[in-house]
């Protein structure tokens, strides 16, 4: 699965935000980010650009053909919601049956995706927290979870997150999933949910728990300022129209298929993209904007980005994107956009987030949904 390598000034950034990437766990959420990013908005509930608004829902005209939907014709009734009897389905139309069918949609994926750090520490004990922060990101000889944590908290890595849930909780709770800023938390949630967990991500990651884990505050900026070619107004282009991924998972259904891309797609580590990469060559992605109207007219935008908004992308608007590209979303600060990646690289998709989102790109002039610091919330140390 495709991470973007980033600049080496993106680079630095990102062992300054980082949820490690791999199989301990995740990649520096700078090289990724939600958001993030990456569900409710990154503020993150429902007013913000997480939450389904129908009001922005597409135009027939711009869905992709019925050819690339499943139909309910081909959604059996058996927990697959693959037909049976069409052994002439794709692996694509065959996971796409069932994810319609099980209400595996982005807009139900999406709903409620984030929690803040004041709504989690009201009600700890009503919550099971997996922290992912599994590495030494600096290197002292302790891992980063040990140095200070959510109350409570368990400790396991991006690649073992959605075994490590069911082994320890068991969908008894809901689950809040940290990391360092929010970006590597995304995917590990939206893999849960995939899963039926009722999983959120606690938005600014333990950057916004408590001052002593800020990363925040060190890599918001307006890197936009410095690609002016880059960086437009003006209205959102129509989406393009474009035929299925073609997926090869060797498995037989619709639940099989999804179980086989959460783990090879979304487990294997944070895809997302360095802002001065996507900045430095907007034409080389197919870029997708997450802002409502008024923030779109307000901020300005990647050249070249459509603008999406809560609903107007789903399983019914998969033509949009195209293939054999390099998909990147991004919204206030990488949470989301790691979520909607993660979602969309299950159905086969190389889709990335671009970390940091508008908090990286454009943060001075924010006036909503800008980083707010962290608060000052009790953690506790040790294994």
């Amino acid at each position: 699965m495709r991470v973007a390598r980033p600049t080496l000034l993106i680079l630095a950034l990102g062992l300054l935000v980082g949820c490690p990437v791999g199989d301990d766990d995740d990649s520096a959420d700078v090289q990724a980010d939600d958001d993030d990013s990456v569900g409710a908005d990154d503020d993150d509930q429902a007013d913000d650009d997480d939450q389904v608004d129908d009001d922005d829902i597409a135009d027939d005209d711009d869905i992709a053909d019925d050819d690339d939907i499943a139909d309910d014709d081909d959604i059996a009734d058996d927990d697959d919601g693959a037909d049976d009897d069409d052994a002439s389905q794709t692996e694509h139309e065959l996971l796409v049956a069932h994810m319609a069918a099980i209400s595996l949609d982005l807009p139900q994926m999406l709903d409620y995706a984030l929690i803040g750090p004041e709504a989690l520490n009201a009600d700890l004990a009503g919550h099971y927290v997996i922290d992912l922060r599994s590495d030494d990101m600096d290197g002292d000889g302790t891992i980063d979870f040990e140095e200070g944590h959510v109350p409570g908290a368990q400790v396991t890595t991006l690649a073992d997150v959605v075994t490590f849930e069911a082994a320890g909780n068991g969908g008894a709770l809901p689950v809040v999933v940290v990391c360092a800023t929010g970006q590597t938390a995304g995917h590990a949630a939206m893999a849960l949910r995939l899963n039926g967990v009722d999983a959120k991500v606690l938005e600014w990651g333990m950057s916004g728990w408590h001052a002593d884990f800020d990363r925040w505050s060190s890599i918001v900026g307006d890197l936009a300022d410095g690609f002016p070619s880059a960086w437009t107004t003006g209205p959102s282009p129509t989406p393009g129209a474009f035929g299925p991924p073609t997926l090869a998972t060797g498995e037989p259904d619709g639940a099989s298929i999804l179980a086989s891309r959460v783990d090879s797609s979304v487990l294997d580590g944070l895809n997302a993209v360095p802002p001065p990469d996507v900045l430095g060559s907007p034409s080389s992605y197919q870029v997708f904007a997450w802002q409502e109207q008024a923030d779109w007219d307000q901020y300005g935008h990647l050249d070249g980005a459509v603008r999406l908004t809560p609903g107007s992308l789903d399983l019914d608007t998969l033509g949009w994107l195209g293939p054999g590209q390099t998909v990147v979303v991004y919204g206030w600060s990488g949470q989301t956009s790691s979520l909607i990646a993660a979602w969309l690289n299950v159905l086969g998709y190389d889709a990335v987030s671009l970390a940091l989102g508008m908090n990286g790109l454009v943060h001075s002039q924010l006036t909503s949904h800008a980083w707010p610091g962290p608060m000052g919330y009790a953690y506790e140390t040790g294994p």
